[in-house]
């Protein structure tokens, strides 16, 4: 029994040591990790599992590629499901022995069908059009990327099997199990509430460029004047984004002038993009596929102007039927068709004919100064596109449009001498702009995608301000006085581009390309003493001609999903009358967050200007002269840096905090803004200006600016309820050596305040309302009040500031109701509403003129839309 008792002793010891030894084992390979990087090489990760676990690795590194790169979850593995993971390309052994020590065995060949590329498109189910800056995340990986300009994607190291998650704004979420390397894939629109297609704040940003998403397709999406969904004025309600006063189109962005906001329409840069007074812009709803507006951070494919980017891009016309709708309303009519030619063609064609002066006398007759108003304007549109394969596609695209606004005011005024005033003026503004653009594009490999663009645009603007005065004393006329001021500007630009995207791997998307474009500029300034006296015709001699080429490269690098680095740099040469101009642009932007529900972004960028805008800086017509860069002009340069905190709140709101400071160089000024239109219309000591079509040269000054400015926005964006605020404070200041004394003085646009406030209500699934207010400080002007007499001269005006009046603030109030009887795109909508409810004459211009038998000065605010009134309907078929 003894021997018995020790023979089982020594049996228990051994199973007891065993068990421990197999528990120690097992504990080994069961071991928890977390990696302590997402990116980076195989024998960097090894290392991190023996200091986070405890274990020793033993492995040979002649058996596999120990620097070959591979990304891991930030989750917790097993000891042994992170090794199988980084070994995944090899038949791998994995062997335990005591003292957490584990033998990896490794055989010498890969197997190389484990990995693989995934791209193709992210496409629109109903209509096939492509999807800019839809987002694709790597289910399980932390990883992800986004569709470029022509919808297409690369996303790599993807198993068979994996899942991809792609969403895109307005659009219901599809996941995807993807096995095969070409994947194309088809988004639903989210109809069933409509309200959740305005910006919730993940997708509200571009993540190609970080712009803000302007979706026309939003119930709350901003109406102009007309009652039509309009893209500018849906930009307006960006903090930090406005148009300045009554009539000015355009876009005036972080205290920039409206010149400096390069406005692209299917790549090719547009100098105007608003039709008169701000009726609407040129870009039409059922025509546009996307739009985006960059304020800061801007990407270094783009150059050419300081302060915004908004570009647009046309649908390529429905894939799948054809698609139609007729408008018609106050504003005019519009009729749009879209739909396949063939199984590999599509046309997109449609118009807009205003019909506004058949009317506009008679409704506006009792709120206006004006006798007579003629406004009418025309646009346009036609795309096709033609798919070779489903990896190359060719699109052509044009655009016509143009408008034309007429005033005319005359008045009389009696004078303490029994006698009379009489003035009579007449305004005229007209605008043309044919567009050409062709693109082709083609996925070259997996991960390289080639997009070709050329494009030629014909612009031409032209006002014209004519004054008569007379005074009349017992029936005959004593004196009588004639001022006209005219301005033309005409453009032709041929444009060429090749551009490519190369997806490196999951976090380097990398853009590198080169641009051309050719300037022709005929600017010219007429002003005469003459009645009835206008040479439409052009000096040669004011025709400049200049080339521009340009090339950049930029990356995109997301090292995890909580920050993005994104790094560019820009060349661009330009040349004009033997002069050759030349610029590196350094771009950068900085995005963390630090939590799910808050990011902050920084921004830096450098941009360069070739071309100017020269306005009426005093009294007098608003006039547009655009002139280039020459021997004489240096290129405008700024260097803006932005800093930006969105955080999300409950309840679906959205609060957003920035800051920028932007410092301009070589803007330009006219010399003396009495040199185009005098403070006093007809006084006879004042002399012409321009005589010949190159005397705006050699009246202008060169000096710098600076502006800085905060933005503070709160948005609601779903539920039936839905509200936007949004108030900046900014400030612009010129300095020119050789104006006001040297002394910093306001800017035009220089704006402390603007307040923008809108909300929507839904009231069930076919009727909606919204309201919307906006207020802003009105701009600055220099008004020369101080009389001084000349020895042996006339008595003339001056002043010791510059630009040392305002306008009387700008604001309105806008009402509007919407009826949606539609069905799957198909039915009535009908629209109706009010603009100016409370009848606020914002002023458009000022003018002076002198009464000299009366012996007065008089001046005149003229202001353009009093309470207007909008009806559309729309019939989609």
């Amino acid at each position: 029994m003894p021997k018995l008792r020790g023979i089982a002793t020594i049996l228990y010891i051994i199973g007891l040591l065993l068990i421990t030894a197999s528990t120690a084992h097992t504990q080994s390979l069961s071991l928890l990790y977390t990696p302590s990087y997402g990116d980076t090489t195989i024998i960097a990760f090894l290392g991190d599992i023996e200091r986070n676990t405890g274990v020793s690795l033993s492995y040979s590194t002649s058996q596999f590629d120990a620097y070959s790169r591979v990304e891991l979850a930030r989750k917790t593995f097993t000891t042994e499901e992170v090794l199988r993971t980084l070994f995944s390309k090899y038949k791998v052994i994995l062997t335990e022995r005591p003292n957490k020590k584990i033998i990896v065995s490794v055989n010498d060949y890969i197997i190389n069908t484990k990995y693989f590329t995934t791209n193709g498109y992210i496409l629109d189910s109903d209509s096939g059009e492509k999807l800019y800056g839809a987002a694709i995340y790597h289910m399980g990986k932390d990883r992800g990327t986004y569709s470029n300009t022509e919808g297409f994607y690369s996303i790599s190291n993807i198993q068979k099997g994996d899942v991809l998650r792609v969403s895109y704004i307005g659009y219901r979420d599809e996941f995807i199990s993807v096995d095969t390397s070409f994947l194309q894939v088809h988004l639903s629109a989210d109809l069933e509430v409509s309200t959740i297609i305005i910006t919730q704040a993940p997708n509200s940003i571009n993540p190609s460029t970080g712009g803000d998403v302007i979706d026309l397709n939003s119930a709350s999406a901003k109406v102009n004047i007309l009652g039509e969904k309009d893209l500018i004025h849906m930009a307006r309600q960006k903090a930090g984004v406005y148009s300045g006063s009554e009539g000015l189109g355009g876009l005036i962005v972080r205290g920039g002038s409206p010149d400096q906001n390069l406005m692209l329409l299917e790549g090719i840069p547009m100098y105007a993009t608003n039709h008169m007074a701000d009726i609407s812009s040129i870009f039409m709803e059922e025509a546009t596929r996307d739009a985006q507006l960059i304020k800061g951070g801007f990407p270094s494919r783009y150059s050419g102007r300081l302060s915004s980017v908004l570009e647009v891009n046309l649908k390529d016309g429905n894939q799948e039927r054809v698609k139609g709708s007729v408008s018609a309303g106050l504003p005019g009519f519009k009729a749009f068709l879209q739909g396949p030619i063939s199984d590999k063609s599509t046309l997109l064609i449609g118009g807009r004919l205003s019909w506004v002066n058949f009317y506009i006398d008679s409704l506006i007759d009792k709120f206006t100064v004006f006798d007579d108003v003629d406004l009418n304007f025309h646009d346009f549109v036609a795309k096709y596109t033609y798919r070779f394969s489903n990896t190359s596609s060719f699109s052509i695209s044009g655009y016509k449009g143009g408008d034309k606004l007429e005033l005319e005011k005359n008045q009389t005024l009696p004078n303490d001498n029994g006698g009379s005033f009489n003035s009579q003026e007449q305004t005229s503004f007209g605008w043309g702009n044919e567009l050409l653009s062709a693109r082709f594009s083609m996925v070259i490999s997996p991960k390289l995608f080639l997009n070709v663009n050329a494009g030629v645009l014909d612009y031409d603007y032209r006002s014209k301000a004519a004054y008569t005065f007379v005074n009349v004393e017992g029936g005959q006329v004593i004196k009588e006085d004639n001022r006209n001021v005219i301005t033309d500007s005409g453009i032709v630009n041929l444009i060429g581009g090749i551009g490519f995207d190369y997806f490196l791997n999951s976090s380097h998307k990398i853009k590198l390309g080169v641009g051309y474009n050719h300037h022709r500029f005929s600017p010219k300034i007429e002003q005469n003493f003459v009645d009835d006296i206008d040479d439409p015709s052009i000096d040669p001699d004011s025709i400049t001609v200049c080339n521009e080429v340009s090339l950049f490269i930029e990356d995109t690098y997301t090292p995890n999903k909580r920050m993005q680095i994104y790094g560019g740099l820009n060349y661009t040469h330009f040349g004009v009358r033997g002069v050759g101009f030349n610029y590196f642009q350094p771009r950068i932007k900085v995005s963390i967050q630090p939590q799910r529900d808050i990011s902050l972004s920084f921004t830096g960028s450098r941009m360069v200007q070739f071309v100017h805008l020269l306005v009426n800086n005093g009294l007098g017509l608003p006039s547009d002269l655009w002139v280039p860069s020459t021997d004489e002009i240096m290129p405008e340069i700024s260097d803006q840096f932005g800093l930006t905190l969105r955080t999300e709140l409950e309840y679906d709101h959205v609060f957003t905090l920035g800051g920028y400071i932007k410092r301009q160089q070589n803007v330009i000024l006219y010399r003396n803004p009495q040199d185009l239109y005098s403070n006093i219309l007809n006084d006879a000591s004042s002399e012409l200006n321009f005589i010949s079509d190159r005397d705006w040269e050699r009246k202008i000054e060169v000096g710098n600016r600076n502006i800085s400015g905060l933005e503070v926005s709160l948005q609601k964006a779903n539920g039936p309820w839905q509200y936007n605020m949004s108030y900046t404070k900014s400030n612009a200041e010129n300095r020119f050596e050789n104006l006001n004394q040297g002394k910093a003085f306001a800017d035009r646009y220089d704006r402390p305040h603007d307040v923008n406030l809108s909300l929507s209500y839904k009231i069930n699934s076919k009727w909606d309302v919204g309201a919307q207010w906006v207020y802003g400080s009105g701009f600055t002007f220099t008004l020369k009040l101080i009389e001084i007499k000349i020895p042996d001269g006339p008595t003339v005006l001056t002043t010791d500031e510059l630009n040392n009046y305002r306008m009387p603030a700008y604001h309105h109030l806008d009402l509007i109701a919407n009826y949606d009887n539609t069905s799957d795109g198909l039915g009535w909508k009908v629209s109706f509403g009010v603009y100016n409810i409370y009848n606020r004459y914002n002023p458009y211009f000022i003018y002076g003129f002198e009464d000299s038998i009366g012996n007065r000065r008089i001046f005149k605010k003229l202001s353009l839309f009093p309470i207007y009134p909008h009806f559309n309907t729309t019939y989609s078929f």
